[in-house]
This record gives C-alpha cells, structure tokens and sequence, in this order.
C-alpha cells in the first residue's frame, strides 16, 4: 500500500518549543487519525521515500558558519521513524536503504548480523 503524507500546519520545534529552537516539519500518512493509527498497527514496514538530503557547512568568516542542504538526486527509503517522518519496520533492517525493490528485497533476505 502507498500514501501520500501531510504535514500538519504547524510546526514542530527541535529542543521543545523555546521560541529560539529550530523548527522542522513532520511528515504524517494523509489518512484520518483513526485510519492512520489502525495502518501504522497493522503494517509490518511503514517506510519513508524521500531524496537522500546531506549538509555541507562553510565558513563565512568572523566566526560564523552556514550549514546549507544539498542533494545528490539518489531516493532513498527510510525505514526507522525520526523526528521528521513516521516509519517502522518489524524485521531487522538497516535505517535506510536505496528506493528499489531489488533493494528491499535484498534487505528483507539477507541475514542480520
């Protein structure tokens, strides 16, 4: 089964909700909240596709710094939950693997360590 995810309109604060923390979104399955709750029950993986997002901080100078995103294009499915999206998985796999289901497939078949 797939979804497509929402957003809540407001958003969360990382470190509590001091009006100095960073805020960040958090990615829910677009259900009702019953539905979604019974979904996330009853599946045994729960992943999240999204690009693979790296940081790279530079130095501005006079001590500053600028941490900025950035993207190889590479899709990956996460399959534990973070503080940004909601996952699950029941079988030991890894955090995330790369979006295929030859990828999956390997994941769900391979032997844990």
């Amino acid at each position: 089964m797939f979804t497509h995810c929402r957003t809540p309109p407001a958003r969360r604060k990382v470190g509590g909700s001091a009006p100095d923390s960073d805020s960040f979104d958090r990615y829910f399955i677009k259900l009702h909240k019953a539905a979604s709750a019974l979904l996330l029950e009853w599946a045994d993986i729960v992943g999240f596709a999204n690009w693979l997002t790296l940081t790279k901080e530079t130095d501005t100078g006079f001590g500053n710094k600028r941490v900025r995103g950035i993207g190889n294009g590479q899709r990956v499915l996460y399959l534990e939950e973070r503080p940004s999206h909601i996952a699950k998985s029941r079988y030991p796999l890894p955090a995330h693997i790369p979006l295929a289901w030859s990828e999956l497939e390997s994941a769900l078949n391979s032997k844990p360590e």
